[in-house]
């Protein structure tokens, strides 16, 4: 199944955003599957306890912007976050 997303789209599915901090509290995160971990630069967004919002977040940066994401989820708030390897908030 192919699905395809506008960037409109795809910033319905998350609800925060905030420059990365993840190298400050990485015992708070817990990576998921197979991807990367985080460098010290990027943006994290949250997108609640749907890992499906996740997942569309992070494959639509990786296929359709190139950068490097990292699913993961937020120990403390409960719920998913992606890293993306971002520039700044203002590139979202």
């Amino acid at each position: 199944m192919e699905l395809k997303f506008t960037e409109r789209e795809i910033s319905y599915l998350w609800h925060t955003a905030q420059t990365n901090f993840y190298w400050e509290q990485a015992d708070r995160f817990d990576v998921k599957g197979d991807d990367m971990y985080p460098t010290d630069k990027g943006v994290l967004v949250w997108c609640g306890q749907e890992y499906l919002n996740a997942k569309f977040i992070s494959e639509y940066y990786r296929a359709e912007k190139s950068f490097h994401t990292s699913i993961m989820w937020d120990e403390e708030l409960v719920e998913w976050a992606v890293w993306l390897d971002l520039g700044s908030i203002d590139d979202l």
